[in-house]
């Protein structure tokens, strides 16, 4: 499942960077489109076919060293184009704030958190609750909880 995964939020994370115009598809070096394909389809088969090939009749899952390092060749393109790049620190920054304001709300606020939660701040305190309460959001949940108690609400369809 390990690469499964590295696969699929590889390829989420170049679909999200293109839609965000951070990265274009010719922006990937040639080198690894050599090795993995011209383009997202021609890369996503090369990396699954390649893992059942490699894999097949073996414990455990596993990929060949070309496609495995033109794989990482292709995340530290990522890393340095995009995760590590100027628009996604601007973004970072803002979903720590979001975050921030949210773990203080909720430790000044527990009783609004849910029962569970609150069952684990009577056992291990409020900060651990507020803390894997927060920690167990999604972004969508996380953004649409911070608007519901930050923003007022004839701003947030502005």
């Amino acid at each position: 499942m390990r690469y499964a995964d590295k696969i699929a939020y590889l390829h989420h994370d170049i679909d999200d960077a293109m839609r965000a115009e951070i990265v274009r598809e010719e922006d990937i070096p040639q080198e690894i489109g050599a090795s993995l394909g011209r383009d997202r389809a021609e890369r996503l088969d090369t990396m699954i076919y390649d893992v059942i090939v490699t894999s097949y009749g073996k414990r455990e899952v596993t990929m060949s060293d070309e496609v495995l390092d033109a794989t990482n060749a292709l995340r530290k393109f990522m890393f340095e184009n995009v995760y590590l790049a100027g628009p996604a620190k601007t973004e970072d920054r803002k979903a720590q704030g979001v975050l921030w304001d949210l773990l203080q709300h909720f430790e000044k606020h527990p009783e609004l958190l849910p029962p569970e939660h609150q069952r684990i701040a009577q056992r291990d305190g409020p900060k651990r609750a507020v803390a894997d309460y927060v920690a167990g959001m999604t972004d969508r949940y996380a953004l649409d909880t911070y608007v519901s108690i930050f923003i007022p609400s004839g701003w947030s369809h502005l």
